[in-house]
């Protein structure tokens, strides 16, 4: 069986928590429909913690965005195909392609920073309908992720003590 007090004390050493923490938000980027913050329930009692912990968000959104773009760049075309079958699928591509065009880097960073959001298909509409890479830069991309990452752990240390929830258990 399982025990919680003893996980919980190897995630408080940072050398085994942050990679871990790394790990987990790159998964999230790529196929976990989980939110990041999750991952961060261990820090409410080291919010000192806390400012390492979203740089480490944000490296992995970054890492896992990439990967996102990639397959995103390699499916554009399949998608093409696929949508041009039907006049119902093109339309839904075109207003896809137009969401993106219109939004791009800043539309893709307010959908990243909503605490408790599923990062996986804003990542996945953005890369998908992103015309094999016209519409947004693979660096400004996987940049824009980061920065959510890093902005969306700060948003929520910020609202728990604005909620006067004690971090300090």
């Amino acid at each position: 069986m399982l025990d919680l007090a003893l996980i919980l004390g190897y995630l408080a050493d940072p050398m085994i928590f942050l990679p871990l923490l790394f790990i987990y938000s790159v998964l999230v980027a790529v196929v976990l429909p989980t939110p990041v913050e999750v991952a961060l329930v261990p820090l409410l009692t080291q919010p000192g913690f806390w400012a390492i912990a979203a740089v480490t968000i944000g490296g992995g959104k970054a890492a896992g965005s990439f990967l996102v773009y990639q397959i995103g760049k390699r499916a554009d075309r399949i998608i093409d195909r696929a949508s041009s079958r039907r006049s119902w699928g093109k339309r839904f591509r075109d207003l896809c392609v137009r969401f993106v065009a219109k939004t791009r880097y800043v539309g893709l960073f307010l959908l990243l920073s909503i605490p408790l959001m599923t990062d996986t298909v804003p990542l996945y509409v953005y890369s998908f309908f992103n015309h094999q890479g016209e519409l947004l830069n693979v660096s400004y991309f996987v940049f824009t992720n980061f920065l959510a990452g890093v902005s969306r752990a700060l948003i929520l240390l910020i609202i728990l003590v604005a909620l006067g929830i004690d971090l300090l258990l």
